[in-house]
């Protein structure tokens, strides 16, 4: 069982679970179908991969295997959990920056 560091609280499935059916509000066959073993998956990545498990870790680990499994719930997700920091045009179509990333506006090293 993976642990959060703040209060120990204990990471919940059932809560993961919902937070990713909101997800897919353009099918609800797929949040019917498929939102508990996307957070299976979910928690048995960050049981691997991740030591201290803080909510960061949590929405950046749903973001990744979201994106795999369904694009436009990967961005409905990131919406929902503030990790689209900015938006911009790019060559007629919009682009996003996610968190962690540098954007435009980010001081170049």
């Amino acid at each position: 069982m993976v642990h959060r560091p703040d209060k120990a609280e204990p990471f919940n499935l059932g809560r993961l679970t919902l937070s990713l059916a909101k997800a897919f509000t353009h099918s609800e066959t797929s949040a019917k179908l498929h939102t508990l073993e996307l957070a299976r998956t979910i928690e048995t990545t960050l049981s691997t991969q991740v030591e201290v498990l803080t909510p960061e870790e949590i929405a950046a680990c749903a973001h990744g295997v979201l994106k795999r499994f369904d694009e436009l719930a990967a961005l409905q997700y990131a919406a929902q959990h503030q990790l689209i920091v900015s938006t911009r045009q790019r060559r007629g179509r919009p682009s996003t920056a996610w968190r962690g990333q540098p954007t435009d506006e980010s001081p170049s090293r």
